[in-house]
């Protein structure tokens, strides 16, 4: 390995005292979190720009024209991938280094929950668009 590479991911110790390990899962917990949040959104995404369906139970064609919404939304939902993904990285950085420096930390930042909120508001606009639709 080169030596730039060993500086940037050598292994940092953090005394373990108190719950420091507790709070180091928590943190690993919500980072997987977002990621997963992060690739469900932009399946969602990918799945109505391809227009992916699943089959009528009666054996019938899924092929019906696609939705109007479906593009505006489907950009909608890769923007909110996008979001949650680099809010993920933001507060994992954020509370990793609060951890590194033994800094107390409970709660998370006004834009992480902010973006959250919005992607939240997102999905439920969505669920009653949809259900109007129908």
């Amino acid at each position: 390995m080169s030596q730039p590479l060993r500086g940037k991911f050598k292994p940092v110790l953090v005394d373990n005292v108190g719950s420091e390990a507790r709070d180091f899962c928590a943190i690993e917990r919500t980072y997987l979190s977002h990621m997963r949040l992060g690739v469900l959104l932009s399946l969602l995404s990918a799945s109505l720009l391809l227009n992916a369906r699943l089959p009528d139970p009666k054996g019938h064609s899924a092929q019906a024209t696609v939705p109007g919404y479906s593009i505006p939304l489907a950009s909608l939902y890769f923007v909110a991938s996008l979001c949650g993904l680099a809010a993920g990285i933001h507060n994992y950085e954020r509370l990793w280094k609060g951890l590194k420096d033994g800094a107390a930390f409970v709660q998370s930042s006004r834009k992480h929950t902010a973006v959250m909120s919005s992607i939240s508001l997102l999905i439920m606009a969505t669920i009653i668009t949809l259900l109007v639709k129908r």
